[in-house]
C-alpha cells in the first residue's frame, strides 16, 4: 500500500529518520520525501486508513495532515 502522507513540524533530516523509523516497525520503507512541501510518501505491507497512519505520525512527535493514496513511482 502506498501513501503520500502531509505531515507539519517535519523541518530537518532527523525528523525524517524518526518517522521513517515508525514505519520501519510496521514492515514498511519510505520512498519519497519533501521537506519543504512537509510530504512522505510511504509503502507498507498492509492497508492502514488514516486514523492508524496518524497515530503512527503522532507517536512519532509530528502532526498528521492528512493523507492520499500514493501514484506508482512517487
Amino acid at each position: 500500500m502506498k501513501k503520500k502522507l502531509w505531515v507539519g513540524g517535519m523541518s530537518c533530516p532527523k525528523c525524517l529518520h524518526h518517522l521513517e523509523r515508525a514505519f520501519e516497525e510496521l514492515g514498511g520503507s519510505l520512498l519519497a520525501t519533501d521537506l519543504s512541501e512537509g510530504t512522505l510518501t510511504i509503502d507498507l505491507p498492509q492497508a492502514l486508513d488514516d486514523g492508524a497512519l496518524a497515530e503512527v505520525v503522532e507517536e512519532a512527535g509530528y502532526d498528521f495532515v492528512r493523507a492520499e493514496d500514493g501514484e506508482e513511482g512517487t
